[in-house]
């Protein structure tokens, strides 16, 4: 509660807690805060609807605990094109559930994060990567393409609900 609590006019930065690759729920955290919004992870803006849930369900006051002892491997990308492909969907699903959060709970600083936060940090990524950029700043460029995708995502998607009230009717499958 502390952590969102003291995060809350920056924009709780809900991604620390980890990767979602690998959860347990209650069903009374569903219950409370709701299920996935539809409208992140794949075939959607691409990700972020673990932190996104994650977002609601502290802000209900729901606790999350993290467990080192659960362990999940992991495949990442063979090639750089594919590497820049996924970051551009994390970053534009990091944008919209961003947005989606601050219209949830509007008291939340997302905007300022993704207006003055992220461009700052870009900026000083581009500056320092001039004229070459080397592998670590391989990447800016799809990351800040994400930013604007999810944007986008984001007004075209707006308005489309969210799918993610839960229903005590609803069976589980």
């Amino acid at each position: 509660r502390d952590y969102f609590k003291n995060s809350l006019q920056s924009g709780p930065p809900v991604w620390n807690i980890g990767a979602g690759a690998n959860m347990a729920f209650r069903r009374s955290a569903f219950e409370k805060a709701g299920l996935f919004d539809e409208r992140l992870d794949a075939g959607a803006a691409g990700c972020n609807g673990d932190s996104e849930l994650w977002f609601r369900m502290l802000s209900k006051g729901l606790t999350i605990q993290y467990t080192p002892r659960a362990v999940l491997f992991h495949e990442h990308r063979e090639s750089s094109a594919a590497l820049k492909s996924q970051i551009k969907a994390y970053m534009r699903g990091f944008t919209a559930a961003c947005l989606f959060q601050q219209e949830y709970m509007p008291g939340a600083g997302y905007k300022k994060h993704l207006l003055q936060v992220l461009p700052t940090y870009y900026l000083k990524q581009l500056q320092r990567g001039f004229p070459k950029y080397t592998k670590q700043y391989k990447t800016v460029r799809p990351e800040i393409m994400g930013m604007i995708s999810g944007w986008i995502f984001y007004f075209k998607n707006r308005k489309t609900p969210s799918n993610s009230s839960f229903s005590s009717n609803e069976q589980s499958h």
